[in-house]
């Protein structure tokens, strides 16, 4: 049972784990994206 709950756990954070590493440089691209537009037009 204590076994179980931590195969369960563990296999949730590989999957975080996994969205991350995969989300991770799309993300980082948006935000840089974004930023250089907030910066380039600072009006709106």
């Amino acid at each position: 049972m204590e076994r179980d709950r931590l195969v369960r756990l563990n296999w949730r954070l590989g999957m975080v784990a996994g969205i991350t590493l995969l989300l991770g440089p799309v993300l980082r691209f948006l935000l840089s994206y974004t930023g250089a537009i907030i910066y380039k037009d600072p009006s709106k």
